[in-house]
């Protein structure tokens, strides 16, 4: 091998370690990136129809139900986790709890309506909605037999992008907004601000695994 060709290999070998290194670099930021993301985690109180204590908690991992700390009332319901379209609907959630803090039967199957709070922009405190949220009640089934929370239907009742608001003398917060409803189902909501239903109240049932207005 003359000195040009050896030059020319020499030049090769720099830039492939270069380049694996780089990737080295790259993988180690994805990973810090991940670990400096801040914890989610938030835990809500459920009630099953034959009065068993559950709960649901929330965290940037997933959702699960499963049986309150200290329950005397076995129902004989193992843990459930959420299904990948629930996870992905509450992705970047500010917020959660269970609507009601109670599950319902219907139609032969098992529901809970998840509260969602969700950012209305990946860069908060930034330009128009920088500080608003999209919040949805999620209509979950309960598949006891499975072990799975699947997400059958999502209602968007407040949104910043959107101009849609709850009636509230207390502010918008979901929480504060849906605290004096005990019955998820039917459901009835009023709005002050809506592009369709602006100013009214409506009462909300579950047909079919999905919410209808009634």
């Amino acid at each position: 091998m003359g000195p040009l060709s050896r030059t020319a290999a020499a030049i090769n070998s720099n830039k492939q370690n270069s380049g694996r290194s780089l990737s080295t670099v790259a993988a180690f930021l994805v990973v810090l990136a991940m670990l400096a993301q801040p914890v989610f985690a938030q835990s809500s109180a459920l009630v099953l129809p034959d009065g068993t204590n559950f709960a649901v908690e929330s965290t940037n991992h997933g959702i699960v139900a499963k049986p309150a700390a200290g329950s005397t009332q076995p129902s004989g319901i193992k843990a459930s986790k959420a299904d990948t379209n629930l996870r992905t609907a509450t992705r970047g959630a500010s917020q959660t709890f269970v609507l009601g803090a109670r599950a319902f039967d219907k139609e032969g199957h098992r529901y809970l309506v998840l509260a969602v709070a969700k950012p209305s922009v990946k860069k908060q405190g930034a330009g128009f909605c920088g500080a608003g949220s999209e919040d949805h009640l999620l209509l979950v089934e309960w598949k006891t037999g499975s072990q799975k929370l699947t997400l059958r239907d999502d209602m968007l009742v407040q949104s910043c992008l959107k101009s849609m608001t709850l009636q509230s003398d207390q502010g918008s917060d979901l929480s504060v907004v849906t605290q004096g409803i005990s019955q998820p189902e039917p459901l009835r909501l009023s709005w002050l601000t809506h592009p369709e239903f602006e100013g009214q109240t409506k009462t909300f049932v579950v047909v079919n695994g999905k919410w209808v207005a009634q």
